[in-house]
């Protein structure tokens, strides 16, 4: 038999019953549904947060294998492209007439590399890597060296070159316009003394001008200013110089000087060019080297990540 205390006090009833079934004024029933919700709000949050990490880390296994492969990738373009840098530069020791070109690997672009985010990139380098920290920070920063030192030669390279074709055939056409000046003024003395009568002995000056024309146009390779600085216009400044008192020596003896410093400046830009040409081809290939580098260093950590996760997944199975 249940004895219920009936206590009346404001016109209302309690129950000793139902504050037995009460903490802190909440009902017991009250604190186990909230409980409850509570635990599995926090079993969801923990449940969601193992999911969002193990899909990260997987999508951080994936970038860092497309990373490295971006690298991997690299390397036969930018072998070709020094390739293509030495080639050039060895054109431009030559003395001889060329035509200029240079080899554009459309492979050699670091895009894509610079693409991955910078977190990404943090975490990759960082993440779960057993080395110092001091060791990490220096590959790291190894890469972002070499791969912008990278991106600065792929940017420069084509404007150099463009910037050397154009000032190139400025003073190409500087050398010819002196070059068919000389021609021309030899054509006038020679017309006029046609018409005159004289003869080709009667001006020692003339008749030595016209050796060295002939001389010079009856060379395989005459049209090449190389050739012609040795054939003509180093022995025609000479004899101008030894005949200054001649009336048409002065204004070819100009035309020759004018050849002389446009040649001068071709070989001063084409000597600038290739130094430009080796160093880069250099910089390209030592940039290419520290980037391989970091990139083993990066396989053979994941590699051992892999094993170590392995070892442990066998241990689990074997309950060891």
């Amino acid at each position: 038999m249940i004895i219920i205390d009936i206590i009346f006090q404001s016109g209302d009833f309690y129950s000793n019953s139902a504050a037995a079934n009460r903490i802190l004024g909440i009902s017991i029933d009250t604190i186990f549904t909230t409980s409850i919700t509570i635990s599995v709000f926090i079993a969801g949050y923990i449940t969601k947060k193992i999911y969002d990490d193990s899909v990260r880390k997987k999508g951080l296994k994936e970038t860092s294998e497309y990373f490295c492969t971006l690298i991997e990738l690299l390397n036969k373009p930018i072998e070709r492209q020094i390739n293509g840098f030495v080639d050039f530069a060895h054109h431009l020791k030559r003395k001889g007439k060329e035509d200029y070109q240079l080899l554009t690997v459309s492979g050699f672009n670091v895009e894509n590399i610079k693409q991955v985010k910078h977190q990404d990139l943090y975490e990759i380098f960082f993440r779960d890597r057993k080395l110092n920290v001091q060791e990490i920070t220096k590959d790291f920063q190894t890469f972002q060296e070499n791969l912008s030192l990278m991106e600065s030669i792929n940017q420069s390279y084509k404007n150099v070159f463009n910037n050397f074709m154009q000032r190139y055939y400025e003073l190409l056409k500087e050398w010819n316009t002196n070059m068919k000046a000389i021609h021309n003024t030899f054509n006038e003395i020679a017309n006029s003394k046609l018409k005159q009568g004289l003869k080709k002995g009667d001006d020692p000056f003339f008749e030595k001008l016209d050796l060295l024309l002939a001389h010079y146009q009856s060379n395989s390779d005459y049209q090449n200013e190389h050739e012609g600085i040795n054939i003509l216009i180093n022995p025609l400044r000479k004899l101008c110089s030894e005949n200054l008192t001649h009336p048409n020596s002065p204004q070819i003896l100009s035309f020759g000087t004018n050849c002389l410093i446009a040649y001068k400046n071709i070989e001063k830009g084409n000597n600038m060019t290739r130094r430009y040409y080796i160093t880069t081809a250099r910089q390209l290939n030592t940039a290419r080297y520290h980037l391989n580098c970091v990139i083993e260093k990066l396989k053979h950590s994941n590699s051992s990540k892999n094993v170590h996760s392995e070892n442990a997944s066998i241990s689990q199975t074997l309950g060891i």
